[in-house]
């Protein structure tokens, strides 16, 4: 799968699953960071992990930006 076709499938799977393309972003080579919005319904990131998982040429996918939530009270 060439970048331009990952990039793409990584903007068709945002507006799928109803997220903006700030949160999820293809990075180049193989890599994705998904920021999902605090607000955003476990649907919608439970949708984007779904349609990622069958993706073939993603070695890495992280969330971005859940470090601001480790000091939270439990």
């Amino acid at each position: 799968m060439s970048s331009v076709q990952k990039r793409q499938a990584i903007q068709d799977i945002a507006d799928t699953c109803k997220l903006s393309q700030a949160e999820l972003v293809f990075s180049g080579g193989d890599e994705i960071h998904f920021r999902p919005n605090p607000e955003a319904s476990f649907t919608s990131v439970d949708c984007v992990l779904q349609k990622l998982k069958p993706l073939n040429g993603f070695a890495k996918i992280g969330f971005v930006g859940n470090e601001a939530y480790t000091n939270e009270t439990k």
